[in-house]
């Protein structure tokens, strides 16, 4: 069904592989032939699972880099829930670690085999467009919102036209004519109107590709259009990517061959041309950067084995309060200035200390989330208020072998509560995430992923790849976070999380991206290890 399906619309293969069970060749077999195969233009995958994951993700990223690999990977749900310790482990959907491979190496994923070759149309035909800007022509406002709208959804910024476009469309279009973007030559509109709209787009250095709406009004000859759209696209030699939508009737799609000649994909509708273009946007975008490097930092393993050992030793899966701040400073990563108290007597000495005003948090590893059990209290301004939170903790949180301490530490103010993690996925190994922290963190789900080891490259998409970016970039007159200082703090956990396969998994959460590195610290962590 599906190698018809592709010679009905003009798609040709080198290569149709089904492979089973993997017995013998595996999908990083056939990538690696496909790699060089001079008959192969774009790759497609259907995948179920990875026969070696680490292995597909290293052949993938040198083969994207010369072909485009687009893929439908199945299995995203997550057939059951199970008790999980961390935040990052919560989640680290089984989808979570295919996603971030996906995106580091490349591969350009779809959702359905309509846009597997939606998106083949427009890659093995067009050029890729320098950038995410886009232009619009359509002769009826309908389709023309739609593709609009269908354009910011997938990323395409609808570009503004400059001052000299608007006027050669207000001098060669009609005067009801819509001279902005997405331009709209009206239903009467015929070959001249398309031609000038064309000409337009080609010509603004602000438009990198072209969506062409074409909805076929009775009086209108549909075949002067073609003809008038082919003709302005071999005049420019194809310097930028145009994709049509012909809508409604199939005639008009069979009477385009005009278009067809020249390759141009048609598509039925203006949210499958804006797809299209976006995925030749994010495509284009993964050529033309670079591969980023892996950072080696000069560490403190050692501090960090001692650790683990003892907590080995002493039968404990939970690192967390001093030691876990330990685990950290070892790493050279900014931590609050923290002190572990057991009485009274120790609160007396080491509050001063820390200084006012100060937070107060069970010490105790069999508690992960203290804020449930009243095992914090925040902005304690004095000894006596610090001395009330201690006792209070120790009559309603101690248990059969006593009360098992608090940690006190500074309350850093301001900054943006983020969150760092790390969960080791059994099949992409560390799967480390960044996104908006604090106790919503769960609610929120503005997070991002990518799988070890990072490049700085990495490390930067994962903090302008979330939702809540301008928060950190400076919102309202607040103070831009001091983004070289998240983005290394990143990047010492990557290496951590490689350095030490028996966390299992660990969240610093949160960490508070400040305006400064001085003002960029850690206030809590805690790493669960393997068992």
């Amino acid at each position: 069904a599906i190698l018809d399906y592709a010679y009905q619309i003009g798609l040709g293969f080198s290569l149709f592989a089904s492979i089973g069970n993997k017995a013998d060749l595996t999908e990083n077999d056939f990538l690696e032939y496909l790699e060089n195969d001079p008959n192969t233009e774009i790759i497609l995958l259907y995948m179920e699972n990875f026969a070696d994951a680490k292995g597909f993700s290293e052949i993938a990223s040198r083969v994207a880099r010369k072909k485009p690999i687009l893929a439908i990977k199945s299995g995203r749900s997550q057939a059951g829930a199970k008790a999980i310790s961390s935040h990052t482990g919560v989640l680290a959907t089984p989808d979570a670690g295919v996603q971030a491979m996906f995106e580091q190496c490349g591969i350009i994923r779809v959702e359905t085999v309509d846009e597997l070759f939606d998106f083949t149309l427009a890659y093995v035909h067009q050029p890729l467009p320098k950038s995410n800007r886009v232009g619009i022509i359509t002769n009826a406002g309908g389709p023309g919102i739609m593709a609009t709208d269908a354009a910011v959804k997938a990323g395409l910024e609808v570009a503004p036209l400059t001052e000299e476009t608007t006027k050669y469309l207000r001098a060669n279009l009609s005067d009801m004519a819509a001279v902005g973007n997405p331009i709209d030559v009206i239903a009467s509109g015929g070959a001249d109107s398309y031609r000038a709209a064309m000409e337009a787009c080609f010509g603004d250095p602000n438009v990198d590709s072209i969506i062409c709406i074409f909805v076929p009004p009775i009086v209108t000859d549909h075949l002067a259009v073609n003809k008038a759209i082919a003709e302005t696209i071999d005049k420019h030699k194809n310097s930028k990517p145009v994709v049509g939508c012909f809508m409604n009737v199939p005639q008009i799609i069979a009477g385009s061959d005009e278009l067809i000649k020249r390759n141009i994909p048609i598509y039925t509708f203006p949210e499958a041309a804006a797809r299209a273009v976006s995925g030749m946007v994010r495509y284009s975008n993964f050529r033309n950067r670079s591969m980023g490097k892996i950072p080696s930092y000069q560490v403190d393993k050692q501090s960090v084995a001692r650790i683990i050992d003892n907590a080995v030793k002493a039968g404990t899966k939970a690192i967390m309060g001093q030691e876990a701040i330990a685990i950290l400073e070892a790493y050279g990563i900014n931590t609050a200035k923290t002190a572990p108290v057991k009485t009274l007597e120790q609160l007396k000495m080491l509050s001063p200390k820390i200084g006012y005003p100060q937070v107060m948090k069970l010490d105790d590893p069999n508690v992960i989330h203290k804020t449930d059990v009243g095992g914090v209290a925040l902005n304690l301004k004095s000894l006596e208020e610090a001395t009330a939170a201690f006792n209070r903790m120790a009559e309603k949180l101690s248990g059969p072998n006593g009360f098992a301490g608090v940690i006190i530490q500074q309350m850093i103010k301001g900054g943006v509560e983020t969150i760092i993690g790390m969960n080791r996925d059994s099949s992409f190994g560390p799967l480390l995430m960044f996104g908006l922290g604090g106790v919503s963190v769960e609610i929120m789900k503005d997070v991002a992923f990518r799988v070890y080891p990072l490049t700085d490259n990495d490390a930067d998409a994962m903090i302008r790849g979330i939702k809540g970016f301008k928060l950190l970039s400076g919102f309202r007159g607040s103070q831009p976070s001091d983004l070289e200082t998240l983005k290394d703090t990143i990047l010492r956990l990557s290496q951590l999380s490689g350095d030490f396969p028996q966390i299992e998994s660990f969240d610093l959460n949160p960490f508070l991206s400040g305006d400064s590195k001085d003002n960029s610290v850690a206030v809590d962590a805690r790493f669960i290890l393997k068992t």
